[in-house]
């Protein structure tokens, strides 16, 4: 099999994915099922394994609402697996996968992986997304998301306590996306503040009381 990010691959990819549930999409297939979406892909930093990963859609879409970003929609499943501003997961499952294949036996191979995984609905649909992450996550990899999932269960007071502890630099995140805050008002040069995710979505739980009567109505 040819590197994974080669367009061999993702040709073969597309061809396989074409006409089935699947959506396919760089080194990835995804669909959704029900209000989860579910992906396999390359696990990531284990050259030679493929993964699989799950998480809630909705999840995105407060990421979005938390950045202030309003032009980035997803186009499909597969978007919440290989775009920016969307929530990082662990992989929940791994397997090793053959370097002798052809683009279109790995192509296939994933394909087929990824719909073992999914028909185990109790691999993916976890209702403690802590429970899910790896032993060592000292490098604060899914602080974001554990926030989001907080948000997402509106469990207020312990999403505060993460983006507290980060905001003051007590707790360490590895992986911080940033945004301009566009509520607030301009500089002389009119310029807006560009604050980490932690500092946005203390903001947001002070600022969006409505969000989810907006999201209910949907």
């Amino acid at each position: 099999m040819s590197d994974h990010y080669a367009p061999a691959f993702f040709s073969k990819l597309e061809e396989q994915a074409a006409g089935s549930d699947w959506t396919a999409r760089y080194q990835h297939v995804a669909q959704q099922i029900g209000d989860w979406v579910v992906a396999a892909g390359p696990d990531i930093g284990q050259p030679g394994r493929i993964g699989f990963y799950a998480k809630p859609a909705v999840w995105d879409t407060i990421l979005r609402s938390v950045m202030q970003i309003t032009d980035i929609v997803p186009t499909d499943p597969a978007f919440h697996f290989t775009r920016s501003f969307t929530c990082p997961v662990p992989v929940l499952r791994s397997v090793e996968i053959d370097p002798g294949l052809t683009d279109a036996d790995a192509a296939a191979a994933l394909i087929q992986f990824a719909e073992t995984c999914a028909a185990r609905r109790e691999i993916w649909a976890y209702t403690s997304f802590d429970a899910t992450l790896p032993q060592d996550v000292s490098n604060g990899e899914y602080l974001m998301t554990q926030v989001i999932d907080r948000l997402h269960r509106r469990q207020w007071t312990a999403a505060r306590e993460i983006c507290r502890g980060v905001v003051s630099g007590q707790t360490y995140a590895g992986y911080v996306l940033a945004s301009v805050d566009r509520q607030a008002a301009p500089d002389d040069e009119n310029r807006r503040p560009s604050l980490s995710f932690f500092h946005l979505a203390l903001l947001w739980m002070d600022r969006q009381p409505s969000f989810w009567s907006r999201l209910l109505r949907r």
